[in-house]
């Protein structure tokens, strides 16, 4: 009898977990699933996704190429992995053979689907760490409903953080239930049922840590998962680490591996110099007390924050501030110490948690987007676990108080949830999105030059001009501004002003690809066709994938009479990119004013049938038809 109760008490318990589960993710697929129907950004999916060229001609060879090195200045071939999915689902979905194209929904339902599958995952550690179901069920609720976490699900790109956090946050389950810890975070007795045998628990730990490599090959950042590991065993087993340091042994070495690389391979965009290592600590404290503020009061996010070093370490407030978290800190240490009750040392290890996920970012080593910004919504994805921690011991602790605990809890989750709403529509359209980010931070160079972007992809050249230099005066050792004003000039009539801006921009930034072969643009328009190769040379040394250089390249070459070099450069720039329309327009050209009027032809049909409605291909097109028959017409 009491056999069949408790296996009929373990029942009700695997339904209850279940339906929990399937609630969380359902309101976060609810919550989110109005950015399905969002488009891609310029903003970083281009280059990432759909204007990537691996992506444009993709095969084994360019997705090998993910793993064989890093790519863009990261190392995530698991993320590339995951976009390379989404871009072959997209091919194979595509009507239009001869011009497939990469479907934005696809990859912002993988996002949403991905974020839902984490709150699930936040729900199953906090029950395996002895949790109440209403408890877990508020925590998980809040990890997904917070709007700080609306930047990495509602743009392409975030894909980055919330699928390392899947793996992440996985790994961390896993390693829970490897622990089977004596007596658990929110109860003091651990449940017999939950041991299991050793060879179950080895397949737990080898689950753990293939989770964490993947997670560590999606995103840097997934570094910090170790650290978290150690904090569960020291909280659960004791105070001793020698055994728990001797579980991670493995850890340790895919982690002084992985961080060779990540370190090895970040860069910036412009001259930009590592802040001092005395003032990293300040510029890391005042990034956690902008990210508890972000937390606690949920209002006013943005793109792009504009909070670099520079801007924190000329604050003289800001760095008094920045001192807050190393007092916490001593007086946590010291409370811990003292071994208090279970709650205090709960608190302690949310904060722990909360600050180890935001530490890749907090500019202790220096990362690429702390020259625009030290702070970013995306970099506390992970470390939203913290908070929700603390909130599931609060909910656990007023049990007894179960309806006001429950309608506060509602309130709070409504108020998150209405808020996260509310910044999910801003990524429904890139001006929004930029508009709203400058009226939070008016000299926000990022958003300035994606509102530059958007006015000069409808031709507003004129209303471009300012923006640009606005950007350019807000971080003046960045190169991109010059770079697009060096666009912007040549749309302008303006070549000698675009010739100066664009070499302002490599001076800036010597390996930059897309500059250099602007400027050998601008230079073969200003007849300055030796300069003009070099240029462009340079580019596709820098960049051998990057289909616009060879373009250039082959213009300069075709107006310097080097027919055979200018061939070969046309056809590279067709081979990564086959569906580029200019590359294959100006290549028809090219051989019709080389004599081959029939190669020209077959030219300009492939590019009709990759683009049926274009007036200008069916013009060309319908020209040399003419003068292929006027040709023939007068042959003997």
């Amino acid at each position: 009898m009491g056999q069949d109760l408790k296996i009929s008490r373990e029942i009700v318990a695997y339904k209850q977990r279940w339906r929990g589960a399937g609630l969380v993710f359902l309101l976060a697929a609810i919550l989110f699933g109005a950015s399905i129907r969002f488009g891609f950004l310029e903003h970083d999916d281009d280059r990432n996704i759909y204007d990537n060229p691996r992506m444009l001609a993709m095969s084994s060879e360019t997705i090998a190429g993910y793993w064989h090195e890093p790519y863009l200045g990261l190392y995530i071939p698991a993320t590339y992995m995951y976009w390379s999915a989404g871009t072959a689902l997209s091919h194979a979905l595509s009507s239009d053979e001869a011009l497939p194209t990469i479907k934005p929904w696809i990859f912002h339902l993988g996002n949403v689907l991905l974020h839902a599958a984490n709150g699930v995952l936040v729900w199953m550690l906090l029950l395996e760490f002895g949790a109440s179901g209403a408890s877990a069920l508020i925590a998980a609720l809040f990890f997904i409903a917070h709007p700080i976490q609306v930047e990495a699900v509602a743009w392409a790109s975030g894909a980055k953080d919330v699928l390392s956090s899947f793996f992440g946050l996985a790994s961390l389950l896993f390693y829970a239930k490897f622990l089977q810890p004596r007596s658990t975070v929110f109860s003091q007795t651990a449940s017999a049922s939950s041991q299991h045998s050793p060879r179950i628990l080895t397949l737990f730990y080898v689950i753990s840590f293939v989770c964490f490599i993947l997670a560590i090959l999606a995103k840097p950042s997934q570094l910090v998962l170790p650290a978290l590991y150690l904090l569960m065993s020291i909280y659960t087993n004791g105070i001793s680490i020698l055994r728990p340091l001797m579980q991670l042994l493995p850890h340790a070495l895919a982690f002084c591996a992985y961080f060779t690389i990540a370190n090895a391979t970040q860069g910036t965009e412009g001259t930009f110099q590592p802040v001092p290592w005395l003032a990293r600590p300040l510029i890391a404290g005042d990034a956690i007390i902008f990210y508890l503020q972000k937390i606690m009061i949920p209002i006013d996010f943005a793109l792009d924050y504009g909070r670099h070093p520079k801007l924190v370490m000329g604050n003289v407030w800001l760095l008094i501030r920045a001192l807050i978290p190393y007092f916490g800190a001593a007086i946590g240490i010291w409370i811990w110490f003292k071994r208090p009750a279970p709650r205090y040392r709960l608190s302690l290890i949310a904060a722990a948690v909360f600050t180890l996920g935001l530490l890749p970012s907090l500019g202790f080593l220096p990362f690429g987007y702390q020259f625009f910004s030290t702070v970013c919504d995306r970099y506390a994805y992970l470390a939203v676990l913290g908070p929700s921690i603390l909130l599931c011991s609060m909910v656990n602790k007023f049990q007894t108080q179960r309806i006001t605990t429950l309608i506060m809890s509602f309130v709070l989750l409504a108020a998150l949830a209405t808020q996260t709403v509310r910044q999910l529509d801003l990524w429904s359209s890139e001006r929004k999105l930029f508009e709203h980010s400058l009226a939070v931070q008016p000299d926000g160079a990022v958003a300035l030059i994606g509102i530059s972007n958007d006015l000069a992809n409808q031709g507003n050249w004129a209303a471009t001009l300012p923006l640009l230099e606005r950007a350019r005066n807000a971080l003046p050792e960045w190169a991109r501004p010059h770079n697009n004003l060096g666009t912007t000039y040549v749309n302008l009539n303006r070549l000698q002003d675009a010739a100066d801006a664009l070499a302002e921009a490599i001076r800036l930034r010597p390996l930059y690809p897309l500059a250099l072969s602007n400027r050998c643009s601008v230079l073969t328009d200003l007849h300055r066709y030796s300069e003009a190769v070099t240029q462009c040379r340079e580019a596709v040394s820098q960049a051998p994938e990057f289909a616009p250089a060879y373009l250039n390249l082959a213009l300069a070459l075709v107006r310097t009479n080097q027919w055979d070099p200018a061939r070969v450069s046309f056809i590279k720039a067709l081979t990564i990119n086959p569906t580029n329309f200019d590359a294959r327009l100006y290549w028809a050209l090219a051989l019709k004013d080389h004599g081959d009027l029939n190669a020209a032809i077959s030219q300009l049909q492939i590019l009709k049938q990759q683009y049926p409605s274009n007036a200008e291909a069916a013009q060309y097109l319908a020209g040399m038809l003419s003068a292929e028959k006027s040709v023939l017409s007068k042959s003997p």
